[in-house]
């Protein structure tokens, strides 16, 4: 299983748990095979991540890259969150603890799942 940025979903992709949304409303169930239409759907219901199921096969390198691009992702997020801040020293520093803790959760889980 893996975590990804629903930014980064493509089509194809395998749903590897139940999606639910912050009321606790079945939005796609585990196993769904993702296409443009319900990625589209989800980013309307402002779903920001997904768990998909992962090759476990996977390359280490494969795995440095997805570490990369979940980097790339939050960096973005945090930029639009942060921008108009961002001339602040203490706003700025804020910024980039968040994106560490953020990054560092992304990190927590990728080492849990291999386990």
């Amino acid at each position: 299983m893996q975590r990804i940025p629903l930014m980064d979903a493509q089509p194809e992709m395998i749903l590897a748990v139940d999606l639910v949304n912050d009321q606790q409303m079945l939005l796609l169930k585990k196993g769904a095979s993702l296409n443009a239409k319900n990625i589209k759907m989800l980013k309307s219901w402002g779903v920001a991540f997904i768990e998909i199921e992962s090759d476990p096969t996977t390359d280490p390198q494969a795995t440095v890259a997805a570490q990369a691009v979940n980097r790339a992702a939050v960096e973005e997020r945090m930029a639009e969150k942060f921008g108009p801040f961002a001339a602040d020293d203490v706003m700025s520093e804020i910024r980039r603890l968040a994106t560490e803790i953020i990054v560092g959760r992304f990190h927590h889980q990728d080492t849990a799942d291999a386990d």
